[in-house]
């Protein structure tokens, strides 16, 4: 990842993300006091031994403290980054899922749902950034990160589906599928996902719905863009990015809300002590970031969706 992309992700992590003060439910007052004091370094390398040892190896709680350090470091100036850590925000990704996996009864889990969504909030903003260039493989690489901790969650798979398509990998239409298919079934159940759905989900949606919409009306498959952004705009109906898509696709004219040069805030959901705010890059072109590690693709795909994805033009009844 360049430092341009790190220092992106460095300006939303400040001013975005208020990470817990310590882990909540937790018993080792040792991991606690030194997290709590700020020493973030010090409670990575305590509780990453804790994690080898006989007596906390099957604890969660180790595991969740390695990733909530990681996640402080990952917010660290990149001129002051040791070199140690090479990328400190998948690594927090990696230490949240074994944490995870450990916490069978998701007791700890949920009780300390609120860094989870800070964390996925930040892989989603990070995908974002190479979405923005094209860079549809390291999108895909970290989604896929994202997609492990939080599965079956039908906003992260429909937009690593379509980084998939996008980087000319067909296993993304299997996802595609299963997102809608959730998706289709959620609304006509008036499910409880379509109130409760957190920040970073919403913002995944919303991207990976544009990049899809505008792979099919490249494919001038117009009754299928029609469905789909009809199908979005059930589960988001107050986003306005979706309402202005669904708005441009079904001819009817939109009042385009003010933007200002740099971050566009379009989010239209907040919390009562922060505003998780939704960011479009629209400074960021093209021609303003070039990372010169990350090879450069032209648009010319020739992915299909298989005919069970979108049969006759058609989203599966």
């Amino acid at each position: 990842m360049s430092r341009l992309h790190i220092s992106i992700l460095l300006l939303f992590c400040s001013t975005v993300f208020t990470i817990q003060a310590q882990v909540n439910g937790g018993t080792i007052d040792k991991l606690r006091d030194m997290y709590n004091l700020d020493k973030f370094e010090d409670c990575l390398y305590k509780a990453d031994k804790y994690t080898f040892s006989e007596k906390y190896r099957r604890n969660p709680e180790p595991y969740l403290y390695v990733s909530m350090c990681f996640f402080k470091v990952s917010q660290t100036d990149p001129e002051e980054l040791d070199s140690e850590y090479k990328d400190p925000l998948s690594d927090a990704l990696k230490y949240a899922l074994k944490y995870k996996m450990k916490d069978r009864k998701k007791e700890l889990y949920y009780q300390n749902i609120e860094f989870i969504d800070d964390l996925k909030m930040a892989a989603v903003i990070r995908a974002n950034s190479f979405t923005s260039i094209g860079n549809f493989r390291s999108a895909s690489s970290t989604l896929n990160s994202l997609n492990r901790i939080d599965d079956n969650n039908p906003a992260i798979e429909l937009y690593k589906g379509i980084s998939d398509v996008k980087n000319r990998n067909t296993s993304g239409n299997r996802l595609i599928k299963k997102a809608l298919d959730t998706l289709r079934i959620r609304v006509s159940n008036n499910s409880d996902y379509l109130s409760e759905i957190d920040d970073a989900s919403v913002e995944a949606m919303v991207r990976g719905t544009s990049f899809f919409v505008d792979y099919l009306e490249e494919k001038e498959m117009s009754d299928s863009v029609k469905t789909i952004i009809s199908l979005i705009k059930k589960v988001l109906p107050e986003n306005e990015e979706i309402a202005s898509k669904y708005n441009s696709i079904n001819g009817i004219e939109d009042d385009k809300p003010d933007s200002k040069n740099g971050f566009e805030i379009v989010y239209s959901k907040t919390t009562s002590d922060k505003s998780l705010l939704k960011t479009k890059v629209d400074s960021l072109s093209n021609d303003s970031i070039q990372p010169s590690n990350i090879p450069q693709k032209k648009d010319s795909l020739n992915i299909e969706l298989p005919s069970d994805t979108l049969k006759n033009d058609q989203l599966p009844n």
